[in-house]
């Protein structure tokens, strides 16, 4: 390898793999491997570059390049700085590489005020190389940048090349790290930071065509120093892109994306989130893009937070046939957004089988102060989505507590468990549609165990050719919901059931609403049972059950338009 010794400033030097320096094009190092060179893996420590090229020109701070297959396994830049570089902190140019894991590494690095990414590495065409990248960042910080801190322009992925014409498999495993062994010399901190970038704190983007070979970018932050931070970044504060077949997962933990804004660099689906995933499908048949198994929050400390953004704390968007299957949100404190606190939207755009968002869990977290707390969407094609929501604190958002709706052909599953949705400025759950006369979407819902009192509109409000079940969860009595103390409606329910369904009303406590305890509005035909819903067991926070004390009727009955048919008792 390749060793600077202490506080060695290096500007203007080109750095090829013989080890000659010579001054080039204005760049810091310019680090060269052709393919007759067997290099091994390369340490830089101790280094600092700053201040190459000049205002104008696009010289990076060090560029590393890898022409035609050569033989390298790693680089590793430890104590180092690249600083305000007229260009890229660090770049990554053609990495031609073999079978052979290549090891990237940056420890304790500062890559800072330069004016285009921190650290931009590009995969391009591989032809049938199918290499595997392994990126680490410990304890670094990449700051203040002119575009991102981790991340590429234009069409180019940051580290999987746009088109893949050749038909290679890439992947690219990227690791965010912190320790408490040595801080980071500029910052004294033992965490790593990617603040105050002008685009994505980190910007993950993978395109692929081929069915048979896929690109994959995977995202671990964890560490058992201090907290990892992406903070008042523009767009988001991480981002995945996935478009055509390309793959993407994430498990990150210990960390804060809190305060982006929305500069408008990336597109539609990138509005200020604090973590966004948007998976852009084709219409083709699957396989498509994909976020699958991915975790967002550890799986027993709150210590992952999503606030103050300007777009939601969490967004994931599919387009097309773009699917995810397993995302989970846990143990997560989401507070204070601008937009929702956590946004799923399945938009596929096209009217065939095959996209879904399926058994995403959101679980364990505290939502509250933002527009809404939960915002569901499944929209035009015939894909049946899946959520459980369970554990959460979900209160004092300016909208409903939870949002859920369909559209055209999608179908929608939801289980809403023990949880407290409490004080929302509108209802604590709506489902509501937008269908037109040929479609058939559903929605089918279990409520049980949970507290919704106080809420500014109802506490539950379903207009929706549906399915609910709110107290009972399939054919046992559950411990129950109270619904309680909320201005309009405790229950109300507009619409069809499901043919051969019914909903079920089972064993809650209904009380102290401002208008009616339980209304059920048929708008075609509607099969409803209420019972057991009397003051002979107790519900969620010592209340007696019953359907007692509303302002208006106990349980008001309305065939509108159609059929209705009750069991009440």
């Amino acid at each position: 390898g390749l060793t600077f010794g202490n506080t060695v400033s290096i500007e203007n030097v080109n750095l090829d793999a013989n080890g000659s320096n010579n001054a080039l094009n204005g760049k810091g190092i310019q680090y060269t491997v052709n393919a007759s060179q067997v290099v091994g893996s390369t340490l830089i420590q101790n280094a600092n570059i700053s201040n190459t090229g000049t205002a104008g020109t696009n010289n990076s701070g060090m560029v590393v390049s890898f022409l035609n297959a050569a033989n390298v396994t790693g680089l590793r830049l430890v104590d180092s700085s690249i600083t305000n570089s007229f260009g890229d902190g660090f770049q990554m140019l053609n990495p031609y590489m073999t079978t052979t894991p290549f090891a990237l590494g940056f420890t304790r690095a500062t890559l800072t005020g330069n004016t285009n990414n921190g650290i931009d590495i590009t995969l391009p065409n591989l032809s049938l190389l199918n290499p595997t990248l392994n990126l680490t960042l410990t304890n670094t910080t990449v700051s203040s940048n002119g575009t991102a801190g981790v991340g590429s322009t234009d069409s180019n992925g940051l580290f999987v090349d746009a088109s893949n014409t050749l038909n290679s498999t890439a992947t690219v495993n990227v690791n965010i790290l912190s320790d408490n062994t040595t801080a980071n010399a500029v910052s004294g901190l033992f965490q790593s930071q990617f603040n105050s970038n002008r685009g994505m704190g980190v910007f993950l983007s993978a395109s692929d065509t081929f069915a048979a070979n896929q690109a994959t970018v995977n995202l671990n932050v964890s560490g058992t120093g201090g907290t990892n931070n992406f903070n008042s970044n523009g767009d988001a504060g991480v981002g995945f892109l996935l478009a055509g077949t390309a793959h993407g997962t994430a498990i990150a933990s210990n960390a804060t994306f809190n305060n982006s804004v929305n500069r408008g660099l990336h597109g539609a689906n990138f509005l200020g989130d604090g973590f966004a995933v948007f998976l852009q499908g084709t219409a083709a048949a699957p396989p498509q893009a994909t976020f699958n198994n991915s975790t967002l929050g550890d799986a027993v400390l709150n210590n992952t937070q999503l606030s103050s953004n300007a777009g939601s704390g969490f967004r994931m968007t599919t387009s097309l046939n773009g699917s995810s299957n397993g995302m989970t949100i846990r143990n997560a404190t989401i507070t204070n957004n601008t937009g929702n606190g956590v946004t799923f939207l399945r938009n596929a755009g096209i009217l065939s089988a095959g996209p879904y968002i399926q058994n995403a869990v959101i679980s364990g977290s505290t939502i509250s102060g933002n527009l809404r707390g939960i915002d569901i969407a499944s929209e035009f094609a015939t894909g049946a989505d899946s959520y459980s929501i369970s554990g959460n604190t979900i209160s004092n958002n300016r909208s409903h507590g939870i949002n859920l709706f369909t559209q055209a052909d999608a179908d929608l599953t939801v289980t809403i468990d023990n949880n407290t949705i409490n004080t929302n400025s509108g209802d604590g759950i709506r489902g509501t549609q937008n269908i037109g006369a040929l479609d058939v979407s559903t929605m089918v819902g279990v409520v049980t165990n949970n507290t919704i009192r106080f809420n500014t509109q109802n506490g539950i409000d379903i207009t929706a050719l549906h399915q609910f079940n709110i107290g009972v969860n399939g054919a046992l009595a559950v411990n129950s919901n109270t619904i309680s103390n909320n201005t309009l409606d405790g229950i109300v329910i507009t619409g069809s059931t499901i043919p051969l369904t019914q909903d079920r009303i089972i064993s809650n406590t209904i009380r102290n609403n401002g208008n009616n305890g339980v209304t059920i509005n048929s708008a075609g035909a509607e099969s409803v049972v209420i019972q057991n819903n009397n003051a002979t067991f107790t519900t969620p926070g010592g209340f007696l059950g019953g359907i007692n004390n509303n302002g208006n009727d106990g349980v008001q009955l309305n065939a509108v338009n159609g059929t209705l048919t009750a069991t009440v008792g």
